[in-house]
């Protein structure tokens, strides 16, 4: 999800009026069955919804996302 997050923000925003809307992408949010913060808690640093939905794209090195240590098995 993250590495699409970051192609969908790297993709050219249309032309005014060509499309209704730009690049977006969805994820389902119904819950309990299916809330999609239940996905980022795999992360220290998930990324996190504005006020009104939107999620910016993080900014840190690499995807900008930490996995949590803790959830790692050793091999």
């Amino acid at each position: 999800m993250i590495c699409h997050l970051h192609l969908v923000a790297s993709q050219p925003q249309p032309i005014h009026g060509a499309m209704r809307f730009g690049p977006h992408l969805e994820m389902v949010h119904n819950p309990p069955f299916h809330d999609h913060r239940q996905f980022w808690e795999v992360f220290i640093n998930p990324p996190k919804l504005d006020a009104e939905g939107y999620m910016g794209v993080p900014t840190e090195p690499g995807l900008g996302v930490t996995i949590n240590p803790d959830l790692i098995e050793p091999i």
